[in-house]
Order: structure tokens, then C-alpha cells, then sequence
């Protein structure tokens, strides 16, 4: 009894309308491109940072070297 009562609500939990499967879809592919976009932008600042810090230290290194 507790099997097809199992069986029954996974058939209805699968049974989603195609409607409603493209409306979960499209949100899913909006939060990914979100998450995504703010990936490729903390890359794109961490690695700007990254050239301002290294051009910092060729200048203390020169200014060491000069000393």
C-alpha cells in the first residue's frame, strides 16, 4: 500500500506541465547567467587589482635599486 502510494505522488511530482518546465528552465538559465556574469566581473576587477599591485612593487623594487 505504501508503495503505490510512493508510486503515485513521484508520478505526480514528474508530471510537471511543458509550461511550467520551460518557466523553470528560463529562470534557471537567469540565475546561472547572473551568477556568471558576476563570476567574469570579480575576474576581470581581481585581475586589474592584481596588475596595479604588481606595477606597484616594480616601482618599490626600482626605487630599492636606486637607493
Amino acid at each position: 500500500m505504501y508503495h503505490n502510494l510512493f508510486l503515485s505522488s513521484m508520478l505526480d511530482f514528474f508530471s510537471i506541465d511543458e509550461s511550467n518546465l520551460v518557466i523553470i528552465l528560463i529562470i534557471s538559465a537567469i540565475f546561472f547567467g547572473v551568477l556568471l556574469f558576476f563570476g567574469i566581473r570579480k575576474s576581470y576587477l581581481l585581475q586589474k587589482e592584481s596588475e596595479r599591485i604588481n606595477s606597484m612593487n616594480n616601482r618599490i623594487a626600482k626605487d630599492i635599486d636606486k637607493s
